[in-house]
């Protein structure tokens, strides 16, 4: 069986173009600072941030944006409606320009917000 995408995270920034791989080195960088034991990792064919074996939130890179993905619907409309200067809704996905980059304080509240939701969901 053909292999779809990277099997790891350098392979996929690899992968991008420049200007989306030295935003996402950096959002990757965020986010493990914000959450806790965050562990970059390929899932979906797309870069995934594990917490143990559970894969909390993702980000992926794309010819004309970047995405968010595994926030929930209420927070990528709030995101949507409270910055969108910086984000276009797309069903489920808060997406993004590479360029200007996105401040490090919308990816902070982003990646806070999909932490605490994680650890309510694993409090019940």
């Amino acid at each position: 069986m053909e292999k779809l995408g990277p099997a790891q995270v350098p392979e996929y920034l690899a992968q991008q173009s420049p200007q989306n791989r030295a935003q996402l080195e950096r959002i990757i960088r965020i986010v493990q600072e914000v959450i806790p034991g965050a562990t970059p990792c390929i899932s979906y064919q797309i870069i995934g941030f594990a917490v143990g074996k559970k894969k909390i939130f993702y980000v992926s890179g794309w010819n004309d944006h970047l995405s968010f993905h595994g926030t929930h619907k209420h927070t990528n409309q709030n995101m949507a409606d409270t910055y969108p200067d910086w984000f276009t809704l797309k069903g489920m996905t808060l997406q993004f320009q590479a360029n200007p980059e996105l401040p490090e304080a919308i990816i902070r509240e982003v990646a806070s917000e999909r932490y605490e939701t994680y650890l309510k969901e694993t409090a019940q």
